[in-house]
Parts: C-alpha cells; sequence; structure tokens
C-alpha cells in the first residue's frame, strides 16, 4: 500500500551555510536535496523550506531571517496559508544552531506543542 501525501508529516526543512565563497548556495542546495530523501524515508513531506545562504550560526549579531521564520512557523504549527507544519528536518545539527540560545529558543517553538517531529539524516530524534 502507498502512503498518500495525508498520509505524510508536513515538516519543514532548514539548510544553512556559513560560507559561499561562489555565491551560487550550492551548499544550501545539496543539504536540501538530502533533507528531501530523508523526509521520504522517514514518512514525512516537506511543506516549506528554510535556507541561510552565507550566515554564521556562531557569531553574536548575525540574523538569520529563515531561521527567525521557520521559528515562528514551528511555534504556530502551520504556515501563512494554514498548512499544518508537525516538524523539521535538517541534515546535522550544526546546520540549525550553533548558540546554545539558538537551540533553545528551536526546542521550545517544536515541543510548543505535543506530536512535533525533529530529524537528521541519521533519523528522528528525541528531543
Amino acid at each position: 500500500m502507498t502512503a498518500t501525501d495525508s498520509d505524510l508529516i508536513p515538516v519543514v526543512d532548514y539548510a544553512r551555510a556559513s560560507v559561499d565563497k561562489a555565491k551560487d548556495a550550492h551548499t544550501v542546495a545539496d543539504q536540501q536535496a538530502i533533507n528531501e530523501k530523508t523526509a521520504a524515508l522517514l514518512g514525512c513531506r516537506i511543506v516549506a523550506r528554510f535556507s541561510d545562504n552565507d550566515k554564521s550560526a556562531s557569531k553574536e549579531g548575525v540574523r538569520r531571517h529563515d531561521f527567525e521564520a521557520m521559528l515562528r512557523v514551528l511555534r504556530k504549527g502551520k504556515l501563512a496559508d494554514g498548512t499544518p507544519v508537525m516538524g523539521c528536518v535538517v541534515v546535522a545539527d550544526d546546520r540549525l544552531v550553533r548558540r546554545a540560545g539558538d537551540y533553545e529558543r528551536f526546542v521550545d517553538a517544536i515541543t510548543y506543542d505535543d506530536g512535533r517531529v525533529f530529524a537528521d539524516k541519521r533519523g528522528f530524534k528525541d528531543l
């Protein structure tokens, strides 16, 4: 039996590259391709993509606009058009956060409601 879109867990994906010397966003695109495969393997579907290209996650004062937007979506549990969001997929934790405060804000947003999922390329993670 094949799963339909309604059977899949709606998630967002997040990708980030600290430095993009070529300014071609290839690293972010590579991460998104991995996230797509991860989502499919885990029974999820990506309903929105967030990325911060050429943005450090470790330097104080750097504003990652898509990271902030993703936190708002995760906390609400839906996109602006009402599409449900039940989790997030990333390649690895270091693409998501580098600072403890940002990790805490992410955990607060994704665990705001029960039943949310978080995964990286190795599988679901227990928060």
